[in-house]
Parts: structure tokens; C-alpha cells; sequence
């Protein structure tokens, strides 16, 4: 019976942390792309991009930062995504990232 609820909190644990942290296909794509995805972010009002040293983003509504690669500034730079917002965003950018490879 224990070792049933702890992989049932596992599993709880994994769903949660996939859910609250974005689209995992997505988070792929842009490590893949760092290029594109920084192009996206930069586009796109729901995405705060910070660049080492700089503060956070502030309140609620923002996820955790992503760290991400900008090969345009040579700096891996935190991504803040605005919770209610960046569903859309993802697909669109998974949509328009993998026509752009096909």
C-alpha cells in the first residue's frame, strides 16, 4: 500500500511539474532552435526575457524563469512566461517551428 501512494504521488509530482512548466515539446524545440525561440519570445507580449543580473519579474502571474541559450547576446538569459497566456504562444510556435524545418 505505500509503495502504491508514493508512486501515485510520483506520478502526481511529474503531471504537476509538466503542466505548471509549459509544453514539454515545446521547451524542446526551443533548446533545439535557441535562434528561433529567441526571435518568439522577443515577438510575443506574454514572454519577459531577462539577461543575467538583471531582477525577475515580479507577482503571480508569471511562470518560474526558463533558462535559455540567446545566441544572439552569447548568454544563456531567463524566459518568464505569463501563465494565462503562453498555451497559445507555445503552439503557435511549435506550429510555425516545425514547418520552418520540414
Amino acid at each position: 500500500m505505500e509503495t502504491v501512494l508514493f508512486l501515485l504521488a510520483i506520478g502526481i509530482g511529474v503531471f504537476y511539474f509538466f503542466h505548471r512548466s509549459g509544453k514539454p515539446d515545446f521547451w524542446r524545440l526551443v533548446r533545439k532552435h535557441p535562434d528561433l525561440a529567441m526571435e518568439w519570445f522577443r515577438s510575443e507580449a506574454c514572454w519577459v526575457i531577462v539577461p543575467p543580473g538583471e531582477p525577475a519579474p515580479t507577482g503571480s502571474k508569471y511562470t518560474p524563469g526558463f533558462t535559455v541559450f540567446d545566441p544572439a547576446t552569447n548568454q544563456w538569459v531567463k524566459v518568464y512566461g505569463i501563465h494565462d497566456q503562453i498555451e497559445d504562444s507555445e503552439d503557435r510556435f511549435i506550429v510555425k517551428c516545425r514547418s520552418s524545418i520540414s
